[in-house]
């Protein structure tokens, strides 16, 4: 106790002289960073401008359906289609997009062919059963398209692919005849409607780099559809006369593919994404059931067997996500 008593005190001065001690945080807290949502959606517009041939032309065109044809001149122009899109990103492991297109403006086809024909119609002329022509004419369709796709991710840059498709035709058209029938000049009138859904499965493959995503994928696409076309003949020289319209009617099944390619970049600021792409499809038809005309004796059951659609397409859009 007395050698604690006699210990120099330490003055005031001395101790505010002394430098203080820094504290030593605990911890040190990181930054917290910023997780993408579970969910995700956009919406946002769809657009394409097509190059198509569809695998029922032939009927329309008298390729198909005659004794004996050969075609002269067939051209196509493509159709503007437009719809909306929707999106939705669960996690980072499932994608959802569902779009549908609609035709602003229609597919046209023009024929020049060269056939000869054998309709019992002739003979209510009354005039030869056997009939060759020259025929000159144009078809114009209407599309409608919807489409369901659904990706998974299985590896980094790898994922299934499992989807729907639906496609409907809306299609009128006529041409004019020169023959040898006691009117040597008439006109057909053809109105014919076509449509298909079914699934579809594949890969494909998605890379994204600042802000930049480059996808694609193919698919094999199985479609079922009902094929209806009806034909009116009429003679311009009497106003009243019309035979009796021609009806075919064709269950058919196709089996293709389905391609597809597409770049996108995505402005974060105001989480938009701009997109542009390719789609290319192909299908083979198959004839399950056909109900034959009741007029035209040289028809053959089954011709669409063989007779193969296809599709390019030149694909852009945007889509807002939030």
């Amino acid at each position: 106790m007395l050698c604690t008593a006699l210990q120099p005190l330490e003055s005031r001065a001395a101790r505010k002289q002394r430098p203080k001690q820094k504290r030593v945080a605990a911890y040190t807290k990181k930054p917290a960073l910023k997780r993408k949502p579970a969910v995700e959606v956009e919406l946002g517009l769809a657009m394409m401008y097509d190059w198509w041939r569809p695998a029922v032309l032939k009927l329309g065109n008298g390729m198909t359906g005659n004794i004996f044809s050969r075609e002269y001149k067939s051209d196509a122009d493509g159709s503007f289609m437009m719809g909306p899109a929707i999106g939705i990103r669960i996690g980072t492991d499932w994608n959802i997009e569902m779009s549908a297109l609609l035709g602003c403006s229609r597919n046209q086809f023009r024929h020049s062919t060269l056939a000869m024909e054998a309709s019992y119609l002739n003979l209510i002329v009354p005039d030869s059963m056997f009939n060759p022509y020259l025929d000159r004419g144009i078809m114009e369709i209407r599309r409608y398209d919807a489409d369901l796709n659904v990706e998974h991710t299985m590896f980094k840059y790898l994922n299934i692919l499992f989807g729907a498709r639906f496609s409907y035709h809306d299609a009128e058209g006529h041409s004019w005849r020169a023959s040898q029938l006691i009117f040597p000049v008439s006109k057909t009138v053809d109105d014919f409607t076509n449509w298909y859904v079914g699934p579809s499965v594949g890969v494909g493959f998605i890379y994204e780099v600042k802000g930049f995503s480059f996808k694609g994928g193919v698919s094999a696409l199985f479609q079922f559809g009902i094929y209806e076309f009806e034909r009116f003949h009429n003679n311009p020289l009497f106003y009243n006369f019309n035979f009796i319209s021609d009806e075919f009617k064709i269950a058919h099944l196709s089996i293709g593919a389905d391609c597809n390619l597409r770049l996108g970049y995505f402005i974060r600021r105001i989480r938009l994404e701009v997109w542009v792409g390719g789609r290319y499809i192909i299908l083979p038809h198959i004839s399950l059931y056909d109900i034959d005309s009741a007029f035209n004796a040289a028809y053959a059951k089954g011709w669409l067997t063989g007779e193969y659609e296809q599709l390019i397409g030149l694909m852009f859009g945007a889509s807002y996500r939030f």
